[in-house]
């Protein structure tokens, strides 16, 4: 073929070639061209795809920083416990410990790492308890300040209180065991007082002719006190009535001992009203108006120290474990007669099993 003659165009094999005789007969493959794209989806495609691989490697790849990172702060054996160094400074150390949301056993039990952790420490010199929280649990409210008052005890060393924006009923009640307590002007604090969370649906029940059929041995009327779907009788009202007032009592000793206020003093103020830092300091609950930097001054005048570091110490929580409680959601549904209803988690908690809670409830 000589240059520039023109190309032929593939063979195509005859029709039913495959019925014709061989005779040494190969066919030769056919080419066929690649389809071209008549729009530009396909470049946008493989743009998008790219995002999203990027996005996710970028996503994976912060993660895992973050993790070597925390680590990197130091996990105390098998603990859990960090400790972030909030500034440089001096061998001595001022060691916060945040106090934050609702008060659980967990919370109990973390606190009682931490300062686990703290005695191990022997460069601690000053303790600062940073509270965030508007209370909870009755029980775990009573052993986190017994616990911090042991602490203090065991080490001489001295424990400051600053309180962040919201240091209520059970968060107020931990704080009585520090030596000073700080606030912030705008910190909402008080909320003395008990509270048994309970909401009675014995008549929407009946409405819709549900029963409880719940057994209980003979005798035992007081069992069931309190039951969202029993009828609340005066006679179990004034039961919980007696046995959350003792709970109530117990709040004000703790009060009168932590803040050397008199028993009439408390009785007032025990009314379940909330107070800012401003007011709370004319009342006494609270001693200073003063921001986390004032309390971690106010420790190292205390200890006889400055320009220590300052190290915050806390529970880590495992990532697997943080993410699940993140993607965990909040509401729940139950069945209501012939309805589905949404409902607060924690309020569908309370239902099924109420209990005194030193507690600034949310509306």
């Amino acid at each position: 073929m000589s240059a520039g003659s023109p190309v032929p165009p593939p063979y195509l094999p005859p029709p039913n070639w495959q019925n014709q005789p061989t005779g040494g007969y190969i066919p030769q493959p056919i080419f066929y061209p690649v389809p071209q794209s008549s729009s530009g989806w396909g470049f946008t495609r493989a743009i998008f795809t790219t995002l999203a691989v990027s996005i996710f490697g970028f996503s994976l790849t912060l993660n895992i920083y973050l993790l070597a990172v925390s680590g990197l702060w130091g996990a105390s054996d098998s603990l859990g416990v960090v400790g972030e160094i909030v500034r440089s400074g001096t061998a001595d150390v001022v060691a916060l410990i945040p106090v934050e949301g609702i008060i659980t056993g967990r919370s109990a039990e973390d606190l009682e790492k931490v300062l686990t952790q703290i005695r191990s420490n022997t460069h601690v010199r000053a303790v600062v308890l940073e509270i965030d929280s508007p209370g909870g649990e009755v029980t775990a409210s009573d052993e986190m300040y017994q616990r911090l008052v042991a602490f203090k005890k065991q080490t001489q060393l001295p424990l400051i209180v600053s309180m962040k924006g919201l240091a209520a009923s059970g968060g107020y009640y931990i704080a009585c065991a520090g030596d000073y307590l700080l606030a912030q002007r705008t910190t909402t604090t008080g909320s003395i007082g008990v509270m048994w969370g309970s909401i009675n649906v014995s008549r929407l029940m009946e409405k819709y002719g549900v029963e409880d059929t719940t057994v209980v041995s003979s005798g035992s009327k007081y069992k069931l006190a309190g039951s969202p779907t029993r009828e609340f009788t005066p006679e179990m009202r004034q039961y919980i009535q007696k046995f959350v007032d003792e709970h109530l009592s117990l709040f004000k000793s703790v009060i009168v001992s932590g803040r050397n206020l008199t028993p009439e003093t408390v009785d007032e103020l025990a009314n379940g009203q909330i107070f800012s830092g401003a007011e709370a300091i004319q009342l006494k609950l609270i001693d200073q108006i003063g921001l986390l930097d004032d309390a971690i001054a106010l420790a190292e005048a205390r200890a006889g120290i400055s320009g220590a570091k300052v190290i915050r110490y806390r529970k880590q929580v495992p990532f697997w474990e943080a993410l699940a409680q993140t993607a965990q959601s909040n509401q729940v549904e139950v069945q209501v007669g012939p309805a589905r209803v949404k409902m607060d988690r924690d309020l569908l908690e309370q239902m099924l099993s109420p209990r005194p809670m030193y507690l600034l409830q949310k509306h």
